[in-house]
């Protein structure tokens, strides 16, 4: 039948001709049948009366396209008014599902905790008795969709449903009313509102069903108009009844306020008859018709519009009263399978699990602080209800044609920006008020709404057709089992920090950084959300485009099978656990750990780690930096460019276009150098706090520490070399990347996992006493097992680092590709860019050092701050996210597995040429000889300057952000200066500001550690363009399709001087006595040493400059040598010798100097014996 309208001034036709197989397998495909103006036919078109709209012909070619009905429609039938009989009985259902789920929640605490007084954990089971079903919903849908009860899919589970829970209420309110306190009745209360629950949850699971139904048949301009409808519905019913709930059940007997109350069974009754109107509304205002049904064809074979002006529709006709099974599980697996579900599952998955991750100090934080009640509390939620629903109609009217991802973002910005103005105000005493904390969360609450309603916007866009309830429970089962998960790990994450109700209670500095901490861990997990963005469609249209031509992956669906069971497994699992009193304490069963609750409970396991974590109690602190005076020589920043002469005109090394600071290609590098920044902040830095400050390990063995966090920068031209010769996927770069940070988060959790030792120093007064002056009481008490446990620590410092060099050395690949595009003039700016980035966010590593390894213990002057575990799980927690961002917004070609024999030919015929020998051994014997230092500088920073751990942090703040200001300048203005003249330049500058503040410190002329600390800020400006123009020389050398090995090999040699320069300093120092208890005691002889070793590393600096004849001046000279070099292999060689030996020798001798046992061979150092 052929039906006529006007949209646009546009005559549409829409004719569907669906031949009914006469068995289920004998699928007929039908020809939409379109009329020529929607075809685009020219000479009907130049005929036509009408102004033809050209966004509205494009707009009807996509729904012809995408199979949509004449006005975007995903099903015929037209849309339903919201007055008609079947939508007023729909809205009926919602409105009682919001009630009965609404009135149960409110009805807990008050019926189960306060008026039948039942312990704690047996309040947690009924809560997770009552949530237990939601995680199955998708299996109500297939039950829906699939098992049809008097040729009826939908009305016999809405009837039966409310049936159920009308009759568990029913039986229930019409018992015998309990006494206060009278636990032995808590039985039939938890079964009959767990029978209501499972009664209200089928009804919900077929109304969702219908609700599909209906809004695939809306247009395309008003699509979700009934989807929102029922959600605003389902909030009224719940504001209602719990608004109800609460001020019935506020009276003395429930531990309210009121002088009036409802029993329980009065109130079980007021909710019987809730659920008893839309039983009747569903007998007699609900209709379901038995007609025939279209059902997609869900297949690969989708036609190309550009091949094809009409092509065929992918519609077949099935009755659903004849649907076979076998046919339906057949269509359930092949949506599995399609990547616009999948992709969907994801985001779904993911984006609820972030915004799920609250703090755990929520509650004590009401109770404690901001003094909340459970009447002003009721109130809150009310508004809070309301914004909602203002929230939901908001986007029905304004939102349902926006980007959703952009929707999205602007709602998780704005919700954590509420939460950090009302969060930061409460919990560092600003605006403590109870008004202030509830209701700066009714702000939030438009933005929770718009969230919310994107996330289930797409599933009427992708569910077929005969399985609409599957679909729909689909990926609600995925939501609620990321929103069990996600509360099972806040709630891990949350029993590390002291945020207890007696903490907070107490209110000290260090409790509010507790909670503060948390929080913080809170809203970066949320944002991180923000980086899923790219799985969730922009818009409607999108989500068709991704569904006929995403394709289809068996592995995908496997996939998330796989994940549906494991983590349904998973959230059952800890539900059974928290129901009993012998595993309730669990972590896994998703509470938190009270040191004192343990005897209440069997878990010895837990005691017994716990013991580990906590043996002592109270605040604990770590900070990081490591000396401030090799803070800045920056050992392990090392990047590499690359390089190929031809004839483009403007000088570029490689054909493309530069990139812009605004592409996504640049915003993911960013992510990565971001991540590499915080982590060279944050680990080099805990050397002075944790190794010389806690564990008071000598300055020869910070020394080789220090060493060894540099040996895996000297291993970039490996990790090079296996990222250009081994792609894993046909990736070279991103496969890298991820298995890097994988590394460094492993070696984070490891040492986070480790039982920390006590501190040397039981009194932190003892480092300012000398040691002859010790009495036999001190020295007892003193912990000299502690500097022997620094070992594991630093090589397990080393290995993270090593992930995450893995991942700069792939990250530096990519960079190399992009600087060569670069014209000459500008070329060096993607390499400042990234280096300025880097060199910001090791500011942030800087602070959380700083501020939280700032106790006493860990040489600070704070009476609050976290223990070193603590720290490195929140380096851990920061750098999850970059994985994801890394495989989304990195832009990578596969490539061909290249000839690794040819490849290690060429790169052995590039260590023969001139330009790159001579430019290595520039780096090796520069380096090392201006990295030269003495093993004093830590003792000296402790105990003669006294700088605390904090000022320490703070000085390294500001010259990281000075450091970042410099190389900002350094790529506006110094791309063209002669390198020869700036490297004499600032190595006379360094050498000349560091002798002025060390002499005067070591002669105790001016002992001032803000002295001490300032010098060093200075020094980096110097350092910072010597360092940046040493890797300018680079990106000229490289060459195309080996660049991360060639940049990899120059930047090693570099970055190997370090570790080697640390032996060497070990070496010259030996015969001074200068170690901890030397320092301490400041005799005139140790000055006198302290000076000798300074004025040689001074001396071996300015022999540095000696090498800059192997240094080409600028970009030119080094095109010019390297074109005009001649060719040695013996050279080529020599240089692979001397640079494995250093290489080996650094690693051996510092990895012996940082143990007990071998710390004093003859060739590692010596060691002083103590007086």
């Amino acid at each position: 039948m052929a039906s006529l309208s006007v949209s646009s001034g546009i005559w549409l036709k829409s004719c569907s001709s669906l031949s009914v197989a006469s068995s289920s397998y004998a699928l007929s495909l039908s020809i939409d049948s379109l009329p020529a103006e929607i075809l685009g036919d020219p000479l009907v078109l130049q005929n036509s009366p009408c102004y033809i709209d050209p966004c509205v012909m494009r707009q009807r070619h996509e729904y012809r396209v995408y199979k949509l009905e004449n006005n975007g429609a995903l099903r015929p039938g037209g849309p339903v008014s919201l007055l008609t009989r079947k939508t007023i009985g729909l809205i009926l259902h919602y409105v009682a599902i919001g009630a009965l789920h609404g009135g149960f929640k409110c009805l807990t605490m008050p019926l189960f905790s306060n008026y039948l007084q039942l312990q704690h954990y047996q309040v947690r089971a009924t809560v997770t008795v009552f949530n237990a079903i939601w995680p199955f919903k998708v299996f109500g849908g297939v039950v829906t969709d699939s098992v049809q009860m008097w040729h009826y899919r939908r009305k016999p589970y809405l009837i039966g449903g409310w049936c159920l829970c009308f009759a568990s209420l029913l039986c229930l309110g019409l018992s015998d009313v309990p006494q206060f306190g009278e636990t032995k009745t808590a039985w039939k209360y938890l079964l009959g509102m767990a029978l209501s629950t499972i009664g209200y949850f089928a009804a919900n699971v077929a109304a969702d069903a219908i609700v599909v139904e209906l809004a695939q048949r809306e247009p395309f301009a008003t699509r979700g108009h009934t989807q929102i409808c029922a959600y605003v519905a389902r909030n009224i019913g719940a504001l209602v009844t719990s608004v109800f709930v609460t001020g019935a059940m506020n009276g003395l007997a429930y531990n309210g306020t009121f002088s009036w109350s409802l029993n329980p069974n009065q109130v079980v009754l007021v909710l019987a008859a809730c659920s008893f109107v839309p039983c009747i509304g569903a007998i007699w205002l609900l209709h379901e018709d038995l007609t025939t049904q279209t059902v997609p064809l869900v297949s690969n074979e989708v036609s190309c519009p550009v091949a094809s002006t009409r092509p065929q529709s992918r519609g077949v006709t099935l009755d659903v009263r004849q649907f076979n099974y076998r046919e339906r599980c057949h269509l359930i697996w092949r949506l599995l399978q399609s990547r616009a579900m999948w992709q969907l599952l994801m985001f779904e998955f993911v984006a609820s699990f972030c915004v799920t991750i609250k703090s755990n100090a929520v509650p004590v934080i009401e109770t404690a602080w901001v003094n909340v009640t459970t009447w002003s509390k009721s109130v809150s939620l009310s508004v809070w209800t309301l914004a909602f629903i203002i929230g939901l109609l908001a986007t029905r009217r304004y939102g349902l044609q926006k980007s959703w991802r952009y929707l999205y973002g602007v709602a998780t910005i704005w919700v954590v920006g509420v939460d950090i103005v009302t969060v930061a105000c409460t919990v560092f005493q600003v605006l403590r008020k109870r008004d202030f904390w509830l209701y700066m969360q009714v702000l939030a609450a438009p933005a929770v709404a718009l969230r919310f309603i994107v996330q289930v916007l797409p599933i009427i866009e992708l569910a077929p057709r005969g399985i609409e309830g599957t679909t729909y429970g689909l990926v609600i089962t995925f939501r609620h089992l990321a929103i069990a998960l996600g509360s099972v790990v806040y709630n891990a994450i949350g029993s590390y920090f002291a945020v207890h109700e007696e903490d907070v209670r107490f209110d000290s500095n260090a409790t509010r950084m507790q909670v503060f901490v948390t929080y913080v861990i809170v809203w970066i997990i949320q944002l991180a959300s923000l980086g899923f963005l790219k799985f969730l469609p922009r818009q409607k249209l999108e989500v068709q485009q991704l569904r006929y031509y995403g394709g289809y992956s068996t592995s995908a669906g496997w996939l998330v099978i796989g994940v549906l069971l494991s983590v349904l497994t998973l959230v059952t699992t800890t539900n059974m656990l928290s129901l009993f009193k012998s595993t309730s304490c669990l972590r896994v069963a998703g509470v938190r750990i009270k040191y004192h609750d343990l005897s209440d409970c069997f878990c010895s396991n837990y005691q017994i780690m716990l013991d580990r974590f906590r043996k002592l109690r109270g605040p604990r602190t770590f900070s990081f930096l490591p000396s401030i005076k090799h803070s800045h020589h920056d050992v392990d920043d090392e990047m590499y460019q690359s390089h190929q002469e031809d004839g483009r005109c403007d000088g570029a090394l490689r054909d493309g276009v530069a990139l812009t600071f605004r592409s996504a290609e640049l915003y993911g590098l960013i992510a990565q150098y971001a991540a590499v920044g915080l982590m060279m902040g944050a680990l080099p830095s805990v050397i002075t706090p944790f190794l010389g400050y806690y564990l008071n390990m000598e300055g020869q063995a910070t020394t080789s520490a220090r060493g060894l966090l540099g040996i895996a920068w000297s291993l970039k031209v490996f990790i090079g070399i296996i990222s250009d010769c081994f792609p894993i996927c046909g990736y070279r770069r991103r496969p890298f990347m991820i298995i890097g940070w994988m590394l460094c988060i492993l070696c984070l959790v490891v040492m986070a996992s480790l039982p920390l030792d006590r501190p040397y120093f039981p009194n932190a007064s003892l480092r300012f006493v000398k040691p002859r002056d010790y009495t036999i009481e001190e020295v007892a008490a003193m912990n000299d097992n502690a500097p022997s446990s620094g070992g594991k620590y630093v090589v397990l410092m080393m290995l993270a680092t090593l992930g995450y060099v893995i991942a700069d050395v792939a990250a530096d690949g990519v960079v190399v590709e992009y600087a060569q595009r670069e014209p000459t003039a500008i070329r060096g700016q993607t390499q400042t860019a990234i280096y300025t980035i880097r060199s910001l966010f090791s500011i942030f590593g800087n602070i959380l050092v700083g501020f939280g390894l700032s106790s006493s213990s860990y040489g600070g002057d704070f009476d609050f701050g976290i223990t070193f575990p603590m720290c490195m799980v929140i380096l851990a927690i920061c750098c999850v996210p970059v994985i994801p961002i890394t495989w989304l917004y990195v832009s990578e070609k596969r490539v061909a597995t290249p000839n690794r024999r040819m490849y290690l030919r060429v790169l052995g015929e590039t260590l023969q040429s001139q330009a790159v020998y001579q430019v290595i051994a520039y780096s090796f014997f520069s380096g090392v000889c201006s990295n030269i230092s003495y093993v004093a500088s830590d003792p000296v920073t402790m105990y003669w300057a006294r700088a605390t751990s904090f000022n320490i942090s703070v000085s390294q703040i500001i010259g990281s952000g000075v450091m970042a200001m410099t190389l900002a300048l350094m790529g506006r203005y110094g791309l063209n200066w002669n390198w020869h003249h700036v490297i004499i330049t600032t190595t006379i500058a360094v050498v000349a500001l560091d002798s002025v503040c060390t002499m005067l410190t070591t002669w105790d002329i001016v002992r001032n550690q803000w002295f001490w600390l300032g010098i060093p800020i200075v020094e980096t400006i110097p350092s910072s363009i010597n360092f940046i123009v040493s890797s300018f020389v680079v990106v000229e050398l490289a060459s195309e399709g080996n660049e991360a090995a060639i940049y990899g090999l120059l930047t090693t040699v570099g970055n190997l001087s370090n570790p080697f320069s640390a032996t060497l300093t070990k070496a010259i120092d030996k015969p001074f006595a200068v170690s901890n208890h030397d320092i301490l005691n400041d005799a005139l002889s140790t000055r006198r040493s302290v000076t000798i070793i300074v004025l040689l590393s001074y001396a071996s600096k300015l022999v540095s400059l000696i090498f800059l004849v192997l240094l080409p001046k600028q970009k030119m000279e080094t095109q010019i040598l390297k074109r005009n070099g001649h060719r040695s292999r013996l050279i080529g060689e020599l240089t692979i010798a001397y640079c494995l030996f250093a290489l080996a020798w650094s690693l051996i001798v510092n990895l012996l100097g940082i143990f007990e046992s071998t710390k004093c061979l003859p060739f590692v150092g010596r060691c002083h014996v103590k007086n």
